[in-house]
């Protein structure tokens, strides 16, 4: 979710850069979405309750997948989504993968681009400070 209200949940294809999350998805009205998640700021990676779970009635993007589920000829987000979050200084990025093993797999990748460059950083002070 990356958008203003109404929020929507809308699919894309990921592709994970050192410095970035890269989204990309076709729009319904032609042309091609494309926006990019800072991963250098980006301070923590959290798994987020199914829209199933009692604990996420009040999430927007729960409100959102239940909305989306009841358009004619919609998926049922509320039963696919798997949520997570990345969570930055000024607010949060919703995600999704379609299942627990690929929330898993996305989660770590990200966890490791966030590690690798805060080790960077640390070895760049270290050195400066010598």
């Amino acid at each position: 979710m990356h958008a203003s209200p109404p929020y929507r949940w809308q699919r894309c294809q990921a592709l994970l850069y050192p410095h970035a999350l890269l989204l990309t998805w076709l729009s319904p009205g032609g042309g091609r979405g494309i926006v990019a998640l800072d991963l250098l700021n980006c301070t923590s990676v959290q798994s987020a309750p199914s829209p199933t779970h009692p604990i996420a009635r009040d999430d927007v993007g729960t409100i959102a997948a239940r909305q989306q589920s009841n358009e004619p000829s919609s998926m049922p987000l509320v039963e696919m989504l798997v949520p997570f979050h990345m969570m930055y200084a000024d607010g949060v990025e919703r995600l999704a993968a379609e299942s627990f093993l690929e929330r898993q797999k996305w989660e770590n990748r990200i966890w490791c681009v966030i590690f690798s460059s805060l080790s960077l950083s640390a070895s760049y002070v270290i050195q400066g400070g010598c």
